[in-house]
């Protein structure tokens, strides 16, 4: 399959809707499963303890059973729940950006991938906005094409 596929805007909208549609049903019935999403898209209210995250992972697993799948809240954007971590149960509500989870699992069976490539939209490159800027001024594109 063509690798730029999973770059396609209408590749991502079909991923993210069949993992949202996989979601609701798992959370209608009660089921436990994990989760493993890309951890630059994962937020922490309140944040986590810095002890309790390994910057160097690119992705995290979730085990979403008990509390957690009673408390999760599910919209076509994001998955939010509240999942308790380190020896101390630290709590903490944890919410993930749909595009940005890559598989659903129940215990060993895998329900969901996506194998799409996520990357925040939102957050645009420095470089080229700003150069984007300096160009909105028709004597700076005089200059910069001289």
């Amino acid at each position: 399959m063509n690798e730029f596929l999973f770059e396609k805007a209408d590749f991502k909208k079909v991923m993210k809707k069949h993992c949202y549609e996989v979601l609701q049903l798992l959370i209608s019935k009660s089921e436990h499963f994990q989760i493993v999403c890309d951890t630059r898209f994962v937020s922490y209210e309140p944040k986590l303890p810095d002890s309790y995250i390994d910057s160097s992972l690119s992705y995290i697993m979730f085990y979403i059973s008990d509390y957690s799948v009673e408390s999760v809240n599910l919209n076509d954007k994001l998955m939010s729940f509240y999942a308790g971590f380190g020896p101390d149960n630290f709590t903490t509500c944890v919410t993930v950006k749909l595009e940005a989870l890559h598989k659903i699992q129940i215990q060993r069976d895998i329900v969901f991938i996506n194998p799409s490539y996520y990357h925040n939209e939102e957050a645009e490159d420095p470089l080229k906005s700003s150069i984007e800027m300096l160009l909105k001024n028709a004597k700076n594109r005089d200059l910069i094409k001289k």
